[in-house]
């Protein structure tokens, strides 16, 4: 088997998840949404509340709309996605939603930029490092629940590693509800990193910051609910 790793021209610079923004996007409409004036922004983008089934584009402010979507939903779904893009000149990114009116969640994650401060990425085969339908990593986490969860160490991630990025699943949830995933040693952000509704199986990547003590925390808020985490890479 060949192993590789990738290392990125732009250094990540990691950031606890913290809401960017949230507002109601109008069909065949573009709205902007101010990021910090560097490279590219990693957005937890959540659509939530849509009239219709559409597709959200999150695009720079200085770029033509691509013929590309982010997000793909049903009429009064939720759902997630992380979103990596390059932000316009003067520090915005654009969103465009094709039809009906739909809520818009950004959360941010870290931002690209250039060299010096940040951290390179390391691809990894995926590797599962947590099932709790089969007692891999912590039990099924249960209502107003949070757990933590060692993410160095494991599936190829070296203890040196100051971020990971996780393929995250949610399954068998008794509730609508959704979970948070944030640095062990910070305190829990009102955002969230999935959303659910009972009996859904919803995955979505998630970039999180790794404490000196290797581990992150995940909250879920309502009902009981499986997790299932594969490893695709790290900082360092």
């Amino acid at each position: 088997m060949l192993r590789t790793w990738l290392r990125w021209r732009a250094q990540w610079m990691p950031s606890s998840l913290g809401r960017l923004r949230s507002r109601r996007a109008n069909g065949l409409r573009a709205r902007s949404s101010r990021l910090p004036r560097r490279g590219g922004g990693a957005l937890n983008t959540t659509v939530t509340e849509p009239t219709a089934g559409s597709y959200l584009t999150v695009y720079p402010s200085d770029a033509t709309k691509p013929v590309a979507s982010n997000l793909n939903f049903g009429p009064g779904q939720t759902v997630p996605n992380l979103v990596i893009v390059r932000v316009g000149a003067d520090g915005k990114v654009n969103v465009y939603n094709a039809v009906g009116q739909v809520h818009v969640i950004f959360d941010v994650v870290g931002w690209y930029g250039g060299a010096g401060g940040g951290r390179l990425f390391h691809s990894l085969p995926p590797a599962r490092i947590v099932d709790t339908r089969l007692g891999l990593g912590s039990g099924q986490l249960g209502h107003n629940r949070s757990a933590g969860i060692s993410v160095t160490g494991v599936g190829g991630v070296p203890a040196s590693a100051k971020g990971v990025v996780l393929n995250a699943t949610v399954t068998e949830g008794t509730g609508a509800s959704y979970i948070t995933i944030w640095p062990s040693d910070a305190t829990r952000p009102t955002a969230s990193s999935l959303n659910f509704a009972p009996g859904q199986t919803v995955a979505n990547l998630v970039m999180v910051k790794v404490p000196p003590n290797g581990s992150v925390n995940v909250y879920n808020a309502v009902g009981q609910v499986h997790l299932v985490w594969d490893v695709v890479g790290y900082f360092e």
